[in-house]
């Protein structure tokens, strides 16, 4: 039995590189399909020239994939922290008694280091000096970076979450909109508002103009760019 938790640590990696592929691959191809349209609305009384955001729903695959793909990363991760554990010479019994320390045994992920060598400790107690030192120095509290930025503990909130509260929600995202052509004077064209980048809603304003004469045909272009995010914050 020892010798197929190698084994598990790799197919679980292999499983979660071919899900991203598919993840990938899905998005892809739903941004391919011209999920978004700009509508166009014009007030011909009141020059007022307003263009809306409409975008179809993100296939519900998306977020499927996405929590296998976390699960998986962090199942692998926690296969090899016992992996460690059996090739410094431990053997877990069959079955498992209820309170064996093999129960425990996780790979840790702290954001304090007190914590870590509380609970961290527990969750490591059979591997090598080596071994647990290396795991240290990957830890979320030792990053440069924010800590709660750091790629190990965003896979272990985002998991979390996807394992104990519920499917990963996912939301269109607008990074940025821009005006390609500006053929009125200044003095004729007013801008009264104009969406930043961020989450947006199906059928949001995003561009509002006021044109003066009112009369006069609006010519411009505008341009969007759009994506896919969690719409949840981590942390």
């Amino acid at each position: 039995m020892a010798e197929n938790y190698g084994r598990d640590f790799w197919l679980k990696h292999r499983r979660a590189k071919t899900h991203l592929q598919t993840l990938n691959k899905t998005i892809e191809g739903f941004k391919e399909s011209k999920p978004y349209r700009l509508i166009t609305q014009i007030n011909r009384e009141t020059g007022d020239y307003i263009i809306r955001l409409r975008a179809n729903r993100v296939p519900d695959a998306v977020p499927v994939l996405i929590g296998d793909i976390l699960q998986n990363c962090r199942s692998s991760l926690d296969l090899l922290s016992r992996e460690l554990h059996i090739a410094n010479g431990h053997i877990p019994p069959v079955p498992l008694p209820e309170r064996s320390p093999w129960r425990r045994i996780q790979f840790p992920i702290f954001l304090d280091v007190d914590k870590f060598r509380k609970s961290g400790l527990r969750q490591t107690w059979g591997i090598s000096e080596k071994a647990r030192n290396l795991i240290e120095d990957v830890q979320p509290f030792n990053t440069r970076e924010e800590p709660q930025f750091n790629s190990l503990w965003v896979l272990h909130e985002l998991s979390n979450i996807d394992k104990h509260r519920s499917l990963h929600v996912v939301a269109h995202y607008l990074d940025y909109l821009r005006l390609l052509s500006a053929p009125l004077k200044k003095s004729e064209i007013e801008c009264l508002y104009q969406r930043g980048p961020g989450i947006f809603h199906d059928d949001e304003v995003i561009l509002h103009l006021r044109i003066t004469p009112p009369h006069l045909k609006p010519n411009e272009k505008v341009e969007a760019q759009i994506d896919i995010i969690f719409d949840e914050e981590i942390g």
